[in-house]
């Protein structure tokens, strides 16, 4: 992880999924008006939990595009061609060779679900290597409840502006005019396509410009915490593709908001 205060910004997927028509959803769902910063630890804990959770979940999808990537099928059908062929077109034994070509594919299965292990285990570092660099103290998590029950889940860090003068003064660094990185978007499994995970991103772009100024930066983290691959690049397609969208959605949340200031 890069130091805090040079933290490379970069429109990079947080969430696993994502709504196609951001202000569409936004308008459509009331209870989206519970978004809020979250000031109690407890609470902060179960919206970082949300995180390593979404997390967790990209092994079994990990698993899917590995063994359903082209290359590996290829690869799969034609061991069990040659296995099928050899036990029995060669030794004449059906049900040896149903059996040799079942236990192979459900080790190509085993593979591809064990290849993707590490995402379980990075899971589960979410909420240690936050306390542990002390971003919690640092960092701002923004929550959207339903029914009481934090179901999205945002952190964001405000970058102070150091100006020359600044320095020269020995003043303390002012968040007017610095940045805004965004570490970690997601939503709850159960509540996706809804709109949640959007008016969340929209409040931490209010939030934003609220404490850094109308003209702030903002952008997601490069070292976020969807931003480990476990797999090859080849077998990362589905992940990169959120990429794009998420980039869409802070750029048409953003858009949406100076237009509306600039009409008042």
């Amino acid at each position: 992880m890069e130091p805090h205060n040079h933290m490379a910004v970069r429109e990079l997927d947080l969430s696993a999924y994502h709504p196609t028509s951001i202000v569409d959803k936004i308008n459509a769902v009331p209870a989206l008006k519970t978004s809020t910063v979250l000031a109690d630890e407890d609470e902060k804990t179960d919206a970082l939990q949300l995180v390593a959770e979404s997390v967790a979940e990209r092994r079994a999808e990990a698993a899917t595009a590995l063994a359903a990537h082209p290359a590996c099928v290829a690869g799969l059908v034609v061991s069990v061609v040659v296995t099928y062929h050899y036990h029995h077109l060669t030794r004449g034994n059906l049900s040896v060779a149903v059996a040799a070509c079942s236990l192979l594919l459900a080790t190509y299965l085993a593979a591809a679900y064990y290849l993707s292990a590490g995402y379980s285990h990075l899971a589960q570092e979410v909420i240690p290597n936050w306390i542990a660099s002390g971003d919690c103290r640092r960092d701002m998590v923004l929550a959207a409840r339903k029914d009481n029950v934090i179901v999205a889940a945002l952190v964001l860090t405000l970058e102070p502006s150091f100006t020359q003068m600044s320095r020269r003064r020995g003043r303390h660094a002012s968040l007017r005019g610095g940045r805004c990185v965004i570490k970690a978007w997601t939503t709850a499994k159960a509540h996706r396509g809804q709109g949640i995970g959007a008016e969340l991103l929209a409040k931490a772009v209010r939030v934003s410009r609220d404490k850094c100024g109308r003209d702030a930066a903002i952008g997601f983290a490069k070292e976020h915490a969807h931003s480990t691959m476990m797999l090859a690049e080849i077998f990362n397609g589905s992940f990169r593709k959120r990429e794009l969208r998420a980039t869409k959605a802070l750029d048409t949340i953003v858009a949406d908001l100076d237009g509306n200031r600039k009409k008042r």
